[in-house]
């Protein structure tokens, strides 16, 4: 199990069923954190952290730089709405946790839209990993 998100599930103050950190136009370190991705920008790109695994929805540019990364598997779109399918089907859980610090009104808007699961700021558990 990847070390850096068994403490981060360690640090949750109310349990959730994945973490969703998405790096947008602005990168979330916290992505690169999780994945251990050294190279790539990954924008538009999403972790999906599960207590016990991590997957990467990443865009078919950046399918080189993901295959670096430690993770447990890789869902490739090519166009957004592949991405936003995906997503409708890896988010049909009841609690998902996001970066409120990081995730922009727009992207909460998006996700609001996607999923029907409860969405909780975990960003203290973010900063104390």
């Amino acid at each position: 199990m990847n070390t850096k998100i068994k403490k981060i599930y360690g640090n949750l103050e109310k349990e959730v069923d994945l973490i969703y950190i998405e790096n947008g136009s602005d990168p979330d370190m916290n992505f690169f954190y999780l994945t251990g991705a050294e190279s790539g920008l990954f924008e538009g790109c999403a972790a999906l952290a599960y207590p016990d695994s991590l997957e990467l929805i990443v865009s078919l540019l950046e399918e080189e730089s993901a295959k670096k990364a430690k993770k447990d598997r890789i869902h490739i779109f090519k166009k957004r709405e592949e991405k936003k399918d995906i997503l409708k089907k890896k988010l049909k859980v009841d609690r998902i946790g996001i970066n409120g610090k990081n995730l922009s009104y727009d992207s909460y808007k998006k996700l609001k839209r996607i999923t029907k699961a409860e969405i909780i700021d975990v960003s203290n558990a973010l900063s104390k990993a």
